[in-house]
């Protein structure tokens, strides 16, 4: 009689059901944004997506058919949304800042692996994102009835650049100092005057990497040029080899590996823009003036050579641990000399907040030196040369 209690009490035990989360394909496109992110898409699984999300690789195959699916509906995904919160918003710019921090990193994603999709999700995705800058022109236009379609147009891409470039460093706000940062910052940009007398003024001529006759050097400019429009994972030995004329292995004459290329471009990168900061501080009569040279002197190395700025503020993820983390301090102390020269020309300016205007300007500028519709215009340097004294001197 006791035993037969004690199953019937067993019996009406109620075992918990597992139940599949509701928004398990949300989950697994959040999930797979932050991989692809990080380790880029080439270099992530979907072993790696699965493990994170809490899934076996077969579960996630009942969502997505493949990796390039699933990288194809996770941009589609972060573009869909911001461009819904954009279009519905009584203050769109106000709205794309809080996007900017919300889904900090998601626009480097679609920056970097919308390479990466097939050409014809591709040409979506491009046809979308220009959907959210004329919203961001819309805007601009608003604000600005006094210019040209064309030049509120150039100023919508700058804004998305600076919504885009917290994705691109690490610095750490609170959001009630960072929105406000960037707001400040866009507010600074739309307040620039146009001249039509802008048009053709020379640009300032400085030194910066060129192609020669030296084999190296043309290798280097040729994987430059790979790595920044194709990807690093996606351009192999013969591909550069055959962009100077000569076969993949005859590249180990000169370097020994394709990441060796990599660290070369970076490391010129490094010095050329220490250079411009050291040269900047020595001919400035003032923090001001400084700031204003190196301004300009950053602007003609990326129009110089925009492979080289490219590749480097995308593809640094892919060096190897060692060359990584000199990279990264080269970079941080790149960064810091700028922001002490903003603090030397503003004293009230807190270090942080001029590394974010440091990382928002450079963004900018390698951003707008990709895009061949601004890139054409006879005034792209001086107008940028003003966004960038803007971006700089801003006070919140």
């Amino acid at each position: 009689m006791p035993n037969s209690t004690a199953k019937d009490a067993e019996s009406e035990v109620v075992q918990p059901r597992r139940t599949r989360p509701r928004d398990r394909r949300g989950q697994i496109l959040r999930t797979a944004g932050e991989v692809f992110a990080e380790k880029g898409f080439h270099s992530s699984s979907l072993a790696d997506i699965a493990g994170r999300v809490g899934i076996s690789p077969a579960a996630l195959y009942r969502h997505f058919s493949n990796k390039q699916h699933l990288l194809t509906e996770t941009v589609r995904a972060g573009i869909d949304t911001t461009y819904e919160r954009v279009a519905a918003a009584e203050d769109p710019l106000a709205v794309l800042m809080e996007l900017s921090l919300e889904f900090r990193g998601v626009p480097r994603l679609w920056q970097l692996e919308i390479r990466n999709l097939p050409e014809p999700e591709r040409r979506e995705m491009f046809v979308h994102v220009r959907a959210i800058v004329d919203l961001i022109a819309q805007a601009v236009s608003a604000r600005r009835p006094d210019i040209s379609v064309e030049d509120a147009r150039f100023l919508a891409w700058v804004i998305a650049s600076i919504a885009e470039s917290p994705s691109f460093h690490n610095v750490q706000l609170p959001k009630d100092r960072f929105i406000p940062l960037l707001t400040a910052v866009i507010e600074s940009v739309l307040a620039i005057p146009f001249s039509s007398q802008d048009h053709g003024a020379p640009a300032r001529t400085v030194l910066g990497p060129a192609l020669d006759d030296l084999q190296p050097e043309r290798l280097i400019v040729a994987a430059a040029e790979l790595f920044n429009t194709r990807g690093y994972d996606a351009v192999g030995i013969e591909d550069i080899g055959a962009a100077v004329g000569i076969s993949g292995p005859a590249i180990y004459h000169h370097f020994a590996s394709k990441g060796d290329l990599l660290n070369e471009i970076i490391g010129r990168n490094d010095q050329w823009i220490g250079h411009y900061i050291s040269r900047a501080c020595a001919e400035g009569n003032s923090a001001e003036e400084s700031l204003a040279l190196l301004t300009q002197y950053f602007l003609a190395f990326v129009a110089r050579s925009p492979a080289i700025a490219g590749t480097a503020l995308s593809e640094a993820r892919h060096l190897p641990d060692d060359q990584a983390k000199r990279y990264r301090r080269v970079h941080r102390a790149g960064v810091l000399r700028w922001a002490r020269l903003i603090q030397a020309a503003s004293p009230d300016t807190p270090e942080d907040e001029a590394r974010v205007r440091v990382q928002a300007f450079t963004t900018v500028v390698i951003d707008a030196a990709r895009n061949p519709g601004l890139v054409s215009r006879a005034d792209f340097q001086a107008i940028l040369a003003r966004i960038g004294t803007a971006i700089v001197m801003t006070q919140p």
